[in-house]
């Protein structure tokens, strides 16, 4: 039986927002990845709060998947 594992990424230098989904599949002792899901970039908006950052980053992965 397969293990997958999904990475999802998000990476702000405060210009540019960078998604990107990754997904690891392991057979026995191996494993097989990454296989890229999503790779997309959008400007960057300013959060006063890592809180909120945090809940904005899981709303853009989940309204783009």
């Amino acid at each position: 039986m397969a293990r997958r594992k999904i990475v999802f990424t998000a990476e702000d230098d405060g210009h540019t927002v960078r998604l990107v989904v990754e997904e690891w599949e392991g057979i026995g002792s191996s494993q097989v990845g990454p296989e890229l899901l999503m790779d997309q970039s959008m400007m960057s908006f300013p959060v006063s709060a890592v809180e909120d950052w945090r809940r904005d980053m899981a709303v853009l992965f989940v309204e783009r998947l």
